[in-house]
């Protein structure tokens, strides 16, 4: 593995760029502690947290349409990501915004979310990685990240897996910061671009 310098960097800005789990000793401490942490993440997302995010409030028999968001359990999620010690507080507050967004745009009538269809502000994909599916149920085992660039305490860079030819070219953009001593999730590409979704919807 490369550690890679430019004279136009700033003076505390480093570029490394992790593909192989056979290069990790040959990376800084930060590029393994973040490989680490992306893969505690996944593993927990995947097996230890419950699952779904931004659900509807359940509706009558009768009833087409949903109202809003079940905000019982996305105050739970919310919580269950604050309690695992993985994210900052910028990213559990993100995440308790978009779920009021998306309850304020139901109610508002916004956007209407016709059961048994996808939400009008999805893309299709899991929002935790931009995919409809994993190479395998433990693929946070086989989590990389690559073009890292890490400005004093705070860290740029994507990852993927280490998988079939069908995923070389899978990436997902994250942001980490280090808090007394510990790095931290700041954003997720999937967050962000849900953001972006939701404000462009309701300027129509």
């Amino acid at each position: 593995m490369m550690l890679i310098g430019c004279k136009q960097q700033p003076k505390n800005q480093q570029v490394v760029n992790a593909t192989s789990q056979s290069s990790l000793n040959e990376i800084p401490n930060d590029s393994v502690a973040l490989q680490n942490l992306i893969r505690e993440v996944y593993h927990w997302e995947s097996t230890h947290r419950s699952q779904g995010d931004f659900i509807p409030a359940q509706i009558a028999q009768d009833e087409s349409f949903f109202h809003n968001l079940d905000m019982a359990n996305h105050e739970k999620k919310s919580n269950e990501i604050a309690r695992s010690g993985f994210f900052t507080t910028d990213f559990v507050n993100l995440y308790d915004k978009l779920g009021l967004l998306i309850d304020h745009y139901l109610t508002e009538r916004i956007f209407i979310w016709e059961s048994g269809n996808q939400p009008p502000f999805s893309n299709g994909a899991n929002v935790w990685c931009n995919c409809q599916d994993t190479p395998s149920e433990d693929f946070y085992k086989n989590i990389v990240i690559k073009n890292i660039v890490i400005t004093d305490d705070v860290a740029h860079f994507s990852w993927s897996w280490n998988a079939n030819a069908n995923w070389d070219d899978f990436s997902y953009q994250v942001e980490a910061q280090k808090e007394n001593g510990t790095w931290k999730i700041v954003s997720l590409q999937g967050f962000e671009e849900l953001e972006e979704r939701l404000q462009a919807m309701a300027l129509k």
